[in-house]
Parts: structure tokens; C-alpha cells; sequence
């Protein structure tokens, strides 16, 4: 293993923070950043990474992006200012990229999808609400309950989404997690 440093000038942080705006975690952007761009100037290095067109090296580095940890839920931002694109073309270039390397961030999915069923809140009726932002953990969840002969879930408010209990733990078993200790729901205090 090889540890890298990388002096980061005063310039360069405002810089990047006026491209990607004040809300933006700037010490955790810079960290995907470095660690994608490193792990790209390898992957060259090495011939593991040649591109034909500008398309398929920003699909790359977005991978890169995403595989460095970039979080779901601001990574169409993040993409469309570092990119300098527009939002749509933003969910574009992710989704884009994460149908040309599943296989590469398979693992990647799961761990996402997992937060986001553990973060699932019980709701009346023996149902689940799960938070799911447009993207790839919305699109493996929703695409694993198609695939499945479980109930559907319904969309309930903007990215909330209500699961019936039975579609609930199947997705938590098949995505090898294990079942909630209960199963009525929780009493608000």
C-alpha cells in the first residue's frame, strides 16, 4: 500500500467551494476527489484504463467517484458541478455509469441499499417507509421487488416510499441482512 499526501492551497479549497456552493462538505468532496483522481492515474498507468471518447472518461471518473465513496444522496450535485453539467445530464452520467460497471460496484449497491433498509421507519397498516433518493439504490430496491413475486410498494410522499411488511423482510433476506427483531409496529411516545 502507498500512502499519498497531497497539499491542498487556500485557492484551490475556495475554488472548489465555489463550485460546488456553500452547502457542500468540502473536506469529504476533496477526499473522493483525490482519492478517484489517484486511483484513475493508476489505472493509466497501468493500461487498465484507456478511453476512445470524453464520454467514456467522464463515465469512468464518475465511477471513480462513486467507488471513492461519494454518497447517493448529493452525488448528482456533486456531479453536475464538478462537471459543470446540467442535473439531468448529472443523473445521466451516474446512471450511466453504474450500469457499465456493476459488476465493479456491486458491492458498493448493497452496502447503500442496506442503509437504506435499516433506516426504514414502521408505518400503520404491517408497512415499511423507506427513504429512497432517485438513483441506483432506488432503482436495485425497486428492480429487486419487480423481479420478486412480492407485494409492490407504493410511493407514498416524495422520495418516501411504503413497503408492506412481507416485501420488507425480503428484501432485507435477499439482500442478506437479517430480519427485524419485531414485527408490529413501533408506538410513538
Amino acid at each position: 500500500m502507498v500512502n499519498l499526501t497531497v497539499d491542498v492551497s487556500d485557492d484551490q479549497r475556495a475554488r472548489l467551494k465555489s463550485v460546488l456552493g456553500p452547502a457542500a462538505d468540502l473536506d469529504d468532496v476533496l477526499g473522493y476527489v483525490l482519492l478517484a483522481g489517484a486511483r484513475e492515474a493508476l489505472a493509466y498507468a497501468t493500461g487498465e484504463a484507456l478511453f476512445s471518447s470524453i464520454t467514456d472518461l467522464r463515465m469512468y471518473r464518475v465511477f471513480r467517484l462513486i467507488e471513492a465513496g461519494l454518497p447517493p444522496g448529493n452525488s448528482e450535485q456533486v456531479v453536475a458541478a464538478l462537471f459543470k453539467v446540467p442535473l439531468p445530464t448529472a443523473r445521466r452520467l451516474i446512471a450511466t455509469a453504474f450500469a457499465r460497471y456493476s459488476v465493479e460496484l456491486n458491492e458498493r449497491i448493497a452496502e447503500e441499499v442496506k442503509g437504506a433498509l435499516d433506516k426504514a421507519r414502521s408505518a400503520s397498516g404491517k408497512k415499511w417507509e423507506i427513504s429512497l433518493p432517485a438513483g441506483f439504490i432506488k432503482d436495485a430496491i425497486l428492480s429487486t421487488c419487480r423481479a420478486s413475486t412480492q407485494s409492490d410498494p407504493t410511493s407514498v410522499k416524495g422520495s418516501v416510499w411504503a413497503f408492506p411488511e412481507e416485501t420488507y423482510d425480503f428484501l432485507r433476506s435477499n439482500f442478506d441482512m437479517p430480519a427485524r427483531p419485531w414485527t408490529e409496529p413501533i408506538k410513538k411516545q
